[in-house]
């Protein structure tokens, strides 16, 4: 199978519950929604198949690989997972939450950028991360909240401006947060250090 790529690369984990874990990152390229202030180039530069992907996982010190896009779930990943779970890989999924999950993961991140999110993959989720720069988007935080397990880590994430931190909304995030403490705040290491 063939899998439409944006990009491979070997880095730090940027945000959420593993922030600073060094990873293989696969992203897919592709996405079903525009987010205006996106902030990830997830355009389409080569296709790969599941053993060339496997390739590139193997030339890196690091057993965790993490799925992302764009909207890595537009592409079947069942053949792409269980290959790397076969070899050993554990497998992070980052994704909008607008999909079901199809593939086998260790570990599921949404991101609700619309209210019209999937139930099943909400379920399932380990951590949701919703992105905030004006008390205004707090609104899906409230409308979508409830889809996500108990159990599941909740963080607000304050939006930048293309690969710039934005102050104004970081202060915001960080009052939500204060005011909602089921949410902790959740920093985006890798603009802060300038690597993908």
């Amino acid at each position: 199978m063939l899998y439409k790529i944006a990009e491979t690369f070997y880095s730090l984990k940027g945000e959420g519950m593993h922030t600073g874990q060094p990873m293989t990152f696969i992203r897919l390229a592709g996405c079903n929604l525009n987010c205006p202030w996106c902030d990830t180039d997830w355009s389409k530069r080569k296709e790969m198949t599941s053993d060339e992907l496997l390739h590139v996982c193997n030339q890196y010190p690091t057993s965790t690989v993490c799925i992302t896009g764009g909207e890595p779930l537009m592409q079947d990943l069942r053949d792409l997972t269980f290959l790397l779970h076969f070899h050993g890989y554990r497998i992070h999924l980052e994704t909008n939450g607008t999909f079901p999950p199809e593939g086998r993961f260790d570990w599921i991140a949404v991101s609700p950028k619309h209210p019209r999110l999937n139930p099943s993959i909400c379920a399932v989720a380990n951590e949701a991360k919703w992105v905030i720069k004006t008390s205004e988007d707090f609104k899906l935080t409230q409308e979508t909240e409830h889809l996500f397990p108990s159990t599941a880590k909740r963080y607000l994430m304050p939006r930048a401006n293309g690969r710039q931190l934005d102050q104004k909304a970081i202060n915001q995030t960080m009052a939500l947060c204060l005011r909602h403490p089921k949410f902790s705040f959740c920093y985006q290491l890798h603009k802060q250090l300038e690597i993908k």
